[in-house]
């Protein structure tokens, strides 16, 4: 029955929301008492897979976080410059070793 009810509006949303493909726009998602309760329905769905729901938010998060991070710690482990001068005479003694094959 539920599944019945999430392809139904799903049908709907695909009906009356078609997307803007050649601007590339997307409609402004509407609040109201519809729609909520249309959400409602999905999380009736979720609900025997709420552990598994949460978890997969929590990853989700996780991969955000530690990906913003990534160029910070980059930064700091590669010296920048122009590509000749980078690689006759780096600044750094770690980037040398890691041009010659020397790091570990």
């Amino acid at each position: 029955m539920i599944n019945l009810q999430i392809h139904y509006y799903l049908l709907s949303v695909a009906k009356h929301h078609p997307l803007d493909l050649k601007e590339g726009k997307s409609p402004k998602a509407k609040i109201n008492r519809e729609n909520l309760r249309q959400a409602l329905i999905l999380f009736k769905y979720l609900k025997p897979y709420r552990g598994k729901f949460i978890l997969g938010m929590v990853f989700i998060a996780f991969t955000a976080f530690s990906t913003s991070l990534f160029p910070l710690f980059l930064g700091k482990m590669i010296e920048f410059g122009p590509t000749p001068e980078l690689f006759s005479t780096p600044k750094e003694k770690q980037t040398e070793d890691y041009i010659t094959g020397r790091f570990g």
